[in-house]
Order: C-alpha cells, then sequence, then structure tokens
C-alpha cells in the first residue's frame, strides 16, 4: 500500500490486488482438491500479472466498500491487442495453407 496527497489517501497498486486475488483463488483450491492443472494456471497468471504490472492506484476504501453492491474499481488503461490478433489469424491462415 501507499499513501499519497495532502490527506494521505490510501492506494494500492492493481498488480498487487490481481496477486492478492491470484492467491486468494489458490488458497480456496487447495482446500478442497489437488488439480496440478489449476495450480499451474494459477502460476502461469502469476507471472503474467508479475512480467506486466498494472500500475494503476487503486483507492484503499476496500474496507469501507460494500462489495455485493460495488463491484465497480478504478479505470485501467488497457493495451490495443488487435494487432497481434489480426497478425496470429494471418499467421494460421497461413499455416493452414501450408499443413
Amino acid at each position: 500500500y501507499c499513501r499519497l496527497g495532502p490527506e494521505n489517501r490510501l492506494f494500492t497498486l492493481a498488480m498487487f490486488h490481481e496477486l492478492h486475488c491470484l492467491r486468494e483463488l489458490n488458497w480456496a483450491f487447495s482446500r478442497s482438491f489437488t488439480v496440478h492443472h489449476v495450480r499451474h494456471c494459477l502460476t502461469y497468471l502469476r507471472h503474467g500479472v508479475l512480467c506486466s504490472a498494472d500500475l494503476t492506484l487503486e483507492p484503499g476504501d476496500f474496507t469501507e466498500r460494500n462489495f455485493t453492491y460495488d463491484r465497480v474499481g478504478e479505470t485501467h488503461i488497457c493495451r490495443d491487442w488487435s494487432a497481434i490478433y489480426e497478425e496470429m489469424e494471418r499467421n494460421w491462415a497461413a499455416w493452414n495453407v501450408h499443413k
């Protein structure tokens, strides 16, 4: 957590929130069953979060918010993946011709 501004408002980085959620899921799965593939997927997602860390500041009002009704968080700036999807489709089509 970090505190910013003259009022020392509490924030966390989205990356740490994402990692927290992955730890919670890992804990929930480990108590009910031991599926190696699920653990692999959680580890893979953790690596993705760490390698592409989202540094969006999130307000620290989580102790005051009712998540049943107020599920919306901060606005994140996402990457445009359309060029990647287009290239993957082009690559697949080229491979499909030669298989």
